[in-house]
């Protein structure tokens, strides 16, 4: 149980504090490695990402084309031709058909040119108290709230 030298002993610091060191640039490697390749994922990614956006893109501009070869400039000459005011005039007339019956078999129908005479106006007040009626007991809308209490045990 002797005395220790200063030499022995320093020396063997300096070896331990060398080893440390060299952990510490390990340490510092292995987080660079791990940076490079973290950031070389998110760059895949994003390309990746980039190129989705851009096949949609093409892939749209592509249909609208095709949509616009497809369709050819005459076929919509055809549907704004007098075929379409024919068809006009016939609903107008079967619609004055429809009215004739109907005013022929007595019913009363307000239209812009034919307003029939009200000598009870009572009807129209009825009419719109009922109205005022529903429109009170309608419930309101509220303003939505963005969380909800949670009831114990339910």
């Amino acid at each position: 149980m002797g005395k220790r030298s200063r030499s022995s002993n320093s020396a063997s610091s300096s070896s331990s504090s060398s080893s440390s060191e060299e952990k510490k640039k390990e340490k510092k490697d292995k987080k660079n490695k791990e940076k490079k390749k973290k950031e070389k994922k998110d760059k895949k990614k994003h390309d990746k990402k980039d190129k989705k956006k851009d096949k949609k893109k093409s892939d749209k501009k592509e249909k609208d084309k095709q949509q616009a070869k497809a369709t050819p400039p005459e076929a919509r000459l055809v549907t704004c031709g007098p075929g379409a005011r024919s068809d006009a005039f016939g609903l107008r007339g079967e619609r004055e058909k429809l009215l004739r019956e109907a005013v022929a078999a007595g019913a009363k129908i307000a239209l812009p040119g034919n307003m029939p005479e009200v000598k009870d106006k009572s009807r129209l007040d009825q009419a719109k108290a009922a109205l005022e009626r529903l429109q009170a007991s309608q419930q309101k809308r509220e303003a939505k709230v963005g969380y909800t209490v949670g009831k114990p045990n339910w």
